[in-house]
């Protein structure tokens, strides 16, 4: 029984492809692991919206003796 080369071919196309998805989905589970460390380390400051900004100018002058 001879196996054509088209099945040959076919097979280390599907081998081939199988093992990039793994590898792909390997990698990005351990960029998602590495980038929530650093957003977890890093000093992340609120942004400021215009009704806080006006708050905090308020609240500066009425610490003013």
């Amino acid at each position: 029984m001879e196996i054509s080369s088209n099945v040959l071919w076919f097979a280390l196309f599907i081998l081939t492809a199988i093992v990039l998805v793994v590898w792909l989905v390997r990698r990005n589970i351990k960029d998602g692991k590495e980038y929530e460390k650093e957003v977890i380390q890093s000093d992340i400051k609120p942004e400021l919206h215009k009704d806080d900004d006006q708050e905090t100018d308020q609240d500066e002058e009425s610490a003013l003796p």
